[in-house]
């Protein structure tokens, strides 16, 4: 095997004789003596191409030169001529088709509020300047609305003067988001219409000052699982809920399958979207094994071999849907089981992590 010369690699390169690399020679050649700091000669015009030296140098930076001008991103942005309204609405859609659309609903609802009648009519492919003035105004009046619920408190339903701090960085988190997936998203979605974000930069709107959240104590616990008049089924899953830590949603489609009392493990790997009526992810994405307490286990036993292992752990969970008939019901056995602050104290117990009870 006899290796080529460099001057004649160059000369083989694809493209070389339609003139892509044709010149590559001539750029070596040159009207300029070279010096070689390899075999310290200085190479007068037309020699040039004979040193090995040179000629690989000049080959690799020639290949490199022509490699770095394809992968270089256009100098100007794709211009969009749609507007702000209609990019959200491609994107809303793109995401109930991936089966992240567990929460488009509500983010649809503080876009058509709040974002839409700011900065909607606006071009998605607006210069930066444009956009990042609108952004900024409607940054203003998220904080002007978050002093306003601190100073007055809650408004009306459909007063969008006042709103609270964690429903501003929502909002905000809305906006920023679908400027991300501007800028960021994949060629092939369709979605990436610019080369900047006119969000990076802006500062979030103000937050309101943190509340006092409200559990499901231990102590009233302990009066709501030994009341008689809440009946056995709903001590049963509010049991379920509160030891093994699960979300409203995760409660609804876990199943006896899911539970392994070998090992003594819940096998949480989805749950139940209330908006869309589908079983989805969990609210991380995350598949998790949650230890099955010691308190909680003789429950489950006793439950596993009543049923015989199939179907539903928490039967009744399946029937709770936020503001409907088993939630009112669910209030009722609460205040019957002298727990009275108020009927979402299970669901923010179950979110944030109640203490189980020994």
């Amino acid at each position: 095997f006899t290796p080529l010369h460099p001057a004649e690699f160059a000369a083989r390169l694809p493209g070389a004789q339609s003139g892509e690399f044709g010149e590559t020679l001539a750029r070596i050649d040159g009207r300029e003596p070279v010096f070689c700091a390899e075999c310290r000669t200085v190479h007068a015009p037309g020699n040039v191409a004979r040193c090995r030296h040179v000629v690989e140098q000049r080959v690799i930076e020639g290949v490199v030169s022509k490699i770095a001008a394809h992968a270089a991103p256009p100098a100007t942005a794709p211009t969009s001529s749609e507007t702000v309204n209609d990019f959200f609405g491609r994107l809303f859609a793109h995401k109930r088709k991936i089966g992240k659309g567990a929460s488009v609903r509500q983010d649809a609802s503080r876009f058509s509020a709040w974002i839409s009648p700011r900065i909607g009519h606006l071009s998605i492919g607006a210069p930066r300047e444009i956009l990042a003035n609108a952004i900024e105004e409607l940054r203003d009046d998220l904080t002007d609305a978050v002093r306003a619920y601190v100073k007055l408190g809650k408004g009306k339903q459909k007063d969008k003067s006042r709103t609270s701090g964690g429903n501003a960085a929502l909002i905000w988190g809305v906006l920023v988001t679908g400027f991300n997936y501007a800028h960021t998203a994949e060629k092939r979605s369709g979605l990436r219409v610019r080369v900047d974000n006119p969000c990076d930069g802006i500062r979030a709107p103000e937050k309101s000052p943190d509340k006092y959240k409200t559990v499901l104590r231990p102590i009233e616990w302990t009066a709501l699982a030994a009341c008689a008049e809440v009946p056995c089924a709903w001590r049963e899953t509010y049991a379920i809920l509160l030891y093994a830590y699960l979300r409203p949603g995760e409660a609804r489609v876990l199943e006896w399958g899911d539970v392994d009392l070998v090992t003594n493990k819940l096998r949480v790997g989805k749950a139940w979207d209330f908006n869309d009526q589908v079983v989805k992810p969990t609210k991380t994405w995350v598949t998790r094994d949650v230890p099955i307490e010691p308190t909680l286990r003789p429950l489950l036993v006793a439950m596993h071999e009543r049923c015989g292992g199939e179907g539903l752990v928490a039967a009744l969970a399946r029937r709770q849907a936020p503001g409907g008939p088993a939630q009112r019901r669910s209030q009722a056995l609460l205040h019957d089981g002298e727990v009275r602050r108020g009927h979402r104290q299970t669901e923010r117990g179950v979110r944030r992590g109640v203490p189980p009870v020994a």
